[in-house]
């Protein structure tokens, strides 16, 4: 769940709907479950990219 959370956002909701399911699954569950495992090869080369931001990390906190 944590890898899904940090790599893939786009089935994050997905992933931890089916998640309740898995002790007693049903077609609707397998179904479901299908169609992810298609959408997740069809998009297998899709990614995030961030280039171009300089490397110094910079936070801020508003702490008494």
């Amino acid at each position: 769940m944590q890898l899904m959370n940090y790599t893939r956002l786009d089935v994050a909701y997905v992933v931890g709907r089916l998640s309740r399911y898995t002790h007693c699954p049903e077609k609707d569950y397998w179904i479901t479950l299908y169609r992810v495992l298609k959408y997740l090869k069809g998009t297998i080369n899709h990614s995030l990219t961030y280039c171009g931001f300089s490397s110094i990390l910079e936070g801020h906190s508003d702490a008494n």
